[in-house]
């Protein structure tokens, strides 16, 4: 398993504002924030301390969307995300990364990625990421699987080794 050092050396920065690119530029280079779910959470543990920076997360800032449909009427109701609901994708996210080998992160944060060189728009990043995931994983990869490919998919995109 990695080490919780990992984490705790990722920088912790104030609240980002992000462009209509998806960026957050902190100090002179590209961030894009990461997904809070097991995958953004192997995505990170791949691509290593230097290319992270976290910032405090509230709960308040998060909603969770319910949709409900009866006689074939959709309805989406939004509700401010409960303590109950953080504690679920928290304990979801450590999950995933204990059945890849890793230890859980610090909870609390949004993780945000290095711009990889290239990319103008955030959504290049996850379209590149996940067609190369798709070439390199089977249909349904366990975490440890995909953890594998995606630490591939990191060396490949920012052309060097990737910090692990």
């Amino acid at each position: 398993m990695n080490t919780p050092e990992r984490d705790t050396q990722v920088a912790v920065i104030e609240a980002p504002e992000f462009d209509d690119r998806g960026f957050a530029r902190i100090g002179g280079r590209d961030y894009l924030e990461l997904t809070e779910n097991g995958w953004g959470a192997l995505i990170a543990a791949a691509a290593g301390p230097d290319r992270l920076r976290r910032t405090p997360s509230h709960r308040i800032e998060h909603s969770t969307r319910t949709v409900h449909e009866r006689a074939g009427q959709i309805r989406t109701v939004r509700e401010p995300r409960t303590v109950e609901d953080q504690q679920d994708i928290d304990d979801a996210i450590d999950e995933h990364l204990t059945e890849a080998g890793l230890d859980p992160r610090p909870r609390g944060f949004r993780w945000l990625l290095l711009a990889p060189p290239g990319i103008e728009e955030s959504i290049e990043f996850w379209r590149d990421l996940n067609h190369r995931f798709a070439a390199l994983t089977s249909s349904a990869p366990d975490p440890a699987e995909a953890f594998e490919a995606i630490q591939e998919i990191v060396r490949a995109i920012y052309g060097e080794d990737a910090v692990t």
